[in-house]
């Protein structure tokens, strides 16, 4: 898909993935949507030619906020080119020390509805356009489940399940969508939560680069051959095995954790945190 002219919607763009995505679809010449829930984290947008760009308010937990979005990029552009539910939150807890179901709530609110209320009300703009595509930004806690973040496993496997079975079903309409399932990305999302145990697993790996996934998203969309893209390959291998023998990787679990609890000690030590 050429970048000249094509619209481009994403969630999330206050921080981390989605404020790359953003920059990074704006200097290869789209029309970008650029959306947050605290739109004051979007001014790096202001200074964008605003013949290109829209700022946006946007709880993705909100159905009339959707339906708000949608209806401006259709007055403004008349259709919408490319779709990327990138917004999540995550919060590290182990089940039975978790005290307030809110946490249970916002992270299947925001990491499950969000992309689906999204996917509903970007339709009708979807089926406007030639090449119309949607990349929903997953997890590898969707495909192996992860001690410690219970919450976000839960909602991670729901969003990578409607994301595979619905692209089967928009195929037929010419709509394009992908999974990609990352494993633990570096960006304010992952270290808040670094102070926390149950954040263990998530350091017991290289951690991701915004770059990395920047790389995947604009890959598929040159090459639309895939359904879904886990990176990297490795521990996508070790998340398979862990999804088909939940026992025999209690064992491997183990080790992870200690890895990932010394390299969180270690970050937190050089970066003088308590």
């Amino acid at each position: 898909m050429s970048g000249s002219g094509a619209v481009v919607c994403i969630t999330g763009c206050g921080s981390g993935i989605g404020r790359h995505l953003a920059e990074r679809f704006y200097r290869r010449g789209y029309r970008v949507v650029c959306t947050d829930r605290a739109v004051e984290r979007l001014d790096y947008a202001l200074g964008w030619e605003r013949g290109r760009v829209s700022v946006m308010a946007l709880d993705v937990t909100r159905r009339e906020d959707w339906q708000r979005c949608m209806k401006q990029v259709g007055e403004r552009w008349g259709r919408l080119d490319v779709l990327i539910n990138n917004a999540g939150v995550l919060d590290t807890d182990f089940f039975h020390e978790i005290a307030d179901l809110d946490v249970v709530d916002i992270q299947i609110d925001v990491n499950l509805k969000g992309p689906i209320y999204g996917m509903h009300y970007a339709l009708p703009l979807l089926r406007k356009s030639l090449s119309p595509v949607v990349i929903n930004i997953s997890s590898l806690a969707g495909v192996a489940p992860i001690p410690g973040m219970s919450i976000y496993t839960a909602s991670k496997y729901g969003l990578r399940g409607f994301t595979l079975a619905v692209a089967t079903e928009l195929d037929r309409l010419g709509i394009r969508v992908y999974n990609v399932s990352p494993d633990a990305v570096r960006t304010p999302l992952i270290e808040g939560v670094r102070h926390k145990s149950a954040s263990n697993l998530l350091y017991s790996g290289v951690l991701l680069s915004v770059e990395d996934i920047e790389r995947v998203v604009f890959r598929l969309l040159r090459r639309p051959r895939r359904r879904e893209v886990l990176l990297p390959w490795w521990r996508a291998l070790l998340a398979h095995f862990a999804n088909c023998f939940p026992y025999w990787s209690k064992g491997v679990a183990r080790l992870l954790d200690a890895k990932g609890e010394k390299k969180r000690k270690q970050l937190a030590a050089r970066n003088g945190e308590h």
